[in-house]
């Protein structure tokens, strides 16, 4: 029984092994053409074709997008908003005025020349002549202790004051009563007790002086002797 099972498997092989020759080999004992593999033509990709189609590009109106712009949609009125007013010019601050606060130091009048001034301003004296200009004030005209400055339609007076004396020149002042100049007050009287130890003491320098003469040796000069 075995050995009828290997035989018939070993008849199947032979059969599978000869349709396997005959597929793969000529009658002639060569392979097949069929079996050799052959390379392919090589293929072009059209990239082109892969894209989708765009649509064509047609003229736009764009008469559309300017109704939309004078007519906006989400505005109450339909109307475009007013444009924005033009910013204010920015003015530049007034300079600031130092003759206000300026004081007039010396006059110097020269008949025929116009002369000039002594000015304290901004905390600095400066010279000024007439018809010239200063902090934007021109000096028009000298007028004995008054100067008078210009500034288009302004017109500015400055005064010399009179000097201030703040000490005792010597001169009696006037009197409550204003009839009369006080006389100078005379200078006190030294205390006694002072004048005493001055005496005291121009007496103690005298006799130093007549003992120190009486001292010394008698010597010998031309004329005679002492």
């Amino acid at each position: 029984m075995r050995s009828r099972a290997l035989t018939f498997l070993a008849l199947v092989c032979l059969l599978l092994a000869a349709a396997l020759a005959w597929l793969w080999l000529t009658p002639q004992g060569q392979l097949r053409e069929e079996t050799h593999w052959s390379e392919p033509a090589a293929l072009r990709i059209d990239y082109a074709a892969l894209l989708p189609a765009l649509p064509s590009s047609a003229p736009t109106d764009t008469q559309r997008f300017m109704a939309l712009l004078d007519r906006p949609l989400f505005t109450q009125t339909r109307r475009p908003p007013l444009p924005p007013p033009p910013p204010k010019p920015v003015e530049a601050p007034p300079p600031p005025d130092n003759l206000s606060t300026a004081r007039v130091q010396a006059i110097f009048d020269v008949p025929g020349e116009g002369g000039s001034v002594i000015l304290l301003i901004a905390g600095k004296s400066q010279r000024v002549q007439v018809n010239t200009s200063i902090e934007g004030w021109t000096l028009k005209s000298i007028d004995g202790r008054k100067v008078s400055f210009v500034r288009r339609d302004q017109t500015r007076e400055l005064q010399l004051q009179r000097a201030a004396l703040t000490t005792y020149s010597g001169l009696g002042a006037p009197t409550a009563a204003g009839t009369g100049a006080a006389r100078p007050t005379p200078p006190a009287a030294p205390a006694p007790a002072a004048a005493a130890s001055t005496a005291a003491q121009l007496r103690a320098a005298r006799a130093a002086a007549q003992a120190a003469q009486a001292s010394q040796p008698p010597r010998a000069t031309f004329g005679g002797s002492r």
